[in-house]
C-alpha cells in the first residue's frame, strides 16, 4: 500500500486521482455537466470570500488528506480555507503551506452517479458536507463529525 511518506515524495499530477485504504485510484474526467455545477458553485463563494477578505477558495485537483494511516486522500470539487483559522488571505500564504496539511472549513463535493455515495458520506463527514446533483440541490451538512439530512433544499443549480 501506499504510505504517507510515498504519497509526499509523489510528482505533482492534474490527472484526478484518490488515494483508498493506501490504493492509488486514478478517476475519469469529470463530465462537462459535472464541472458546470461545480463551476456555478466556485462562482457564489469565491467572490464573496474574496471580497471580504476571508480567506481563499480553491477547486480541485487538490489534495485533501482525511487519514495518513492507511492513507486516504479525496479531491474535493470546491474548498475554503478561513483567514482566521489559516493565515491565508492570497496566493502569497497558500505558497508557503501544504495544502495537504491544511483542514478545510468547508468543502463541496457535487456527487456525479459513478460516485459511490455511501463512501463518499462517509469519508467527507469527516470534513465537510456535499450536494447531490439532481432535480432539487440538497445541501447535506455535518454536525460534530455526524451526517445531517438535508437541511435546506433549493432549486435546480441554472
Amino acid at each position: 500500500p501506499l504510505t504517507f511518506e510515498d504519497y509526499l515524495l509523489m510528482p505533482e499530477t492534474t490527472q484526478p486521482c484518490e488515494v483508498v485504504q493506501g490504493e492509488l485510484r486514478m478517476t475519469p474526467a469529470p463530465l462537462p455537466d459535472h464541472q458546470w455545477i461545480v463551476k456555478k458553485i466556485y462562482d457564489l463563494l469565491d467572490p464573496w470570500v474574496t471580497r471580504h477578505k476571508l480567506g481563499v477558495v480553491l477547486f480541485a485537483p487538490v489534495d485533501l488528506i482525511i487519514t495518513r494511516s492507511p492513507l486516504q486522500t479525496r479531491q474535493p470539487n470546491v474548498l475554503f480555507l478561513s483567514a482566521e483559522r489559516t493565515g491565508i488571505t492570497g496566493r502569497s500564504q497558500l505558497r508557503k503551506k501544504k495544502p495537504t496539511e491544511i483542514t478545510p472549513n468547508l468543502i463541496v463535493e457535487v456527487l456525479s452517479p459513478n460516485d459511490v455515495r455511501r463512501e463518499k458520506k462517509l469519508v467527507f463527514a469527516k470534513v465537510g458536507w456535499s450536494v447531490l446533483k439532481q432535480k432539487l440541490s440538497k445541501c447535506f451538512g455535518f454536525l460534530q463529525r455526524k451526517f445531517r439530512p438535508p437541511a435546506y433544499m433549493a432549486s435546480a443549480i441554472d
